[in-house]
């Protein structure tokens, strides 16, 4: 059987973290998920990185640990407090139930801890027969094409200090897995394989195909951003070089911006998986291999330029790879149908507005639930203290107050007005107003 498409379909989360029970769809190629922070996001990445995580343990080959499992605390609590004692109810079984679309058939994933104590989660036989039966095909061909797998977490780091670069022993199909769901993984294994094919390549005076492939898609994302052309892109002296054409000068990427260097790192991880994984598809491995790629806070150190633009990079340099990431950026969300952002709030559905057709400020106060998102904080803050001072000086022109409370009121007037004595023109009009209302008294 050979898979020329696979993606997420759906996932069931039952007693996960901090969901009792979470049902969610997707669109095959990118969905978007947004909330406000502590919404429950990662965990639902975590929850898909382990539903994939039962595709990887479906292989002989693959260690366990590899396979991303259900920990103790990711079993959803309840605390009580009773009598001043505190006690803690875990809730299981913790259940993860998913379809996969293969070539577009659904296919069941299923995992499940049964109680706290267990060691390992199950992957019950009957509810993934389908799937077990597909990856035996795969493990049989070597000629079948492997789906990418690979998290992106926010502690992803193009570089990480105190670490050599990793040994690259030879490798088979299968280490395209090594570390995939591992949200926390660096891109040392990248940097690895590519110096020594780079190394293997001078020695024969010779180019090595897979690796021109994966070069070039790093130079097409570079372009893209800098919106000008990339020439060359290579590695020297323990850290990878640019150049761009009609200029001498070669940029290191360790000098560049974190935002830049998360990007190279993610689509080169990418790319290098899918280079590892199905080799036998030679210079179209990328526009051939599908798979599902989760990326938390996809916006992590970019500008908002980038911001706008990095969806359309991804999808475009990768068309056959499921998209699934997290985001706070108003720019990412604003390029996103409805159909492909989720919101988790009490209904968790898809958005019933076009986040293409809002501006920024919509998005902002209609989608993410920012007041007034037009003024900056200091403004809102302005604006309420001026309703304040207002409201006291009405409370003056009554005169039906104690001295005692007008004391206390032109104190509080002194304050106010001081918190603002840079914007001259704001307190200016303040004082007039107060002036006219006390030469009433």
């Amino acid at each position: 059987m050979q898979i020329n498409q696979f993606s997420l379909h759906s996932i069931e989360i039952k007693n996960y973290k901090k969901y009792t029970s979470l049902p969610l769809e997707f669109e095959k190629n990118f969905m978007l998920i947004i909330g406000e922070n502590g919404s429950g996001k990662t965990s639902v990445l975590d929850a898909i990185a382990t539903l994939l995580g039962g595709y990887l343990q479906a292989f002989k080959d693959i260690k366990a640990d590899e396979t991303h499992s259900i920990y103790k605390p990711d079993v959803r609590v309840d605390i009580f407090d009773i009598d001043e004692n505190i006690s803690v109810k875990y809730n299981t079984p913790v259940e993860l139930m998913g379809k996969f679309s293969i070539n577009k058939e659904l296919v069941d994933v299923f995992r499940t801890k049964e109680n706290i104590t267990s060691s390992r989660i199950k992957l019950p036989s009957e509810d993934n027969r389908k799937l077990k039966e597909i990856v035996s095909v795969l493990e049989k061909e070597d000629n079948l094409i492997y789906p990418i797998l690979s998290y992106h977490g926010t502690g992803r780091l193009w570089e990480q200090e105190n670490k050599r670069t990793a040994k690259m022993d030879k490798l088979s199909r299968l280490d395209g897995y090594k570390d995939c769901l591992n949200a926390k993984s660096n891109y040392r294994n990248f940097k690895a394989w590519f110096e020594k094919l780079e190394r293997h390549a001078f020695n024969i005076r010779k180019e090595i195909p897979i690796l021109e492939v994966v070069r070039n898609v790093v130079i097409q994302m570079i372009s893209i951003l800098d919106n000008k052309e990339v020439e060359l892109f290579i590695y020297r002296e323990s850290d990878f070089e640019i150049r761009y054409k009609d200029e001498s000068k070669r940029e290191r990427v360790s000098n560049l911006s974190d935002g830049y260097r998360n990007m190279i790192g993610i689509v080169s991880d990418i790319a290098y998986r899918m280079a590892i994984l199905n080799p036998q598809l030679r210079d179209e491995v990328i526009e051939k291999t599908s798979g599902v790629v989760l990326i938390d806070e996809l916006d992590l150190h970019l500008h908002p330029k980038w911001q706008r633009e990095i969806v359309k990079i991804l999808t475009t340099l990768f068309p056959k790879v499921q998209f699934i990431a997290t985001s706070h950026s108003p720019f990412i969300i604003q390029t996103q149908t409805s159909k492909s952002i989720i919101k988790l709030d009490q209904s968790n559905e898809a958005l019933d507005v076009n986040a293409t057709e809002l501006s920024i400020e919509d998005i902002a106060e209609d989608i993410q639930q920012i007041a007034t998102p037009q003024m900056s904080s200091r403004k809102i803050e302005m604006f309420k203290v001026a309703n304040e001072y207002f409201d006291k000086l009405e409370r003056l022109e009554k005169g039906d107050i104690s001295q005692e409370e007008i004391d206390s009121i032109k104190n509080r007037l002194d304050e106010v007005s001081a918190i603002y004595d840079d914007n001259m023109a704001y307190v200016a009009f303040l004082e007039r107003k107060r002036l006219i209302t006390e030469s009433k008294l």
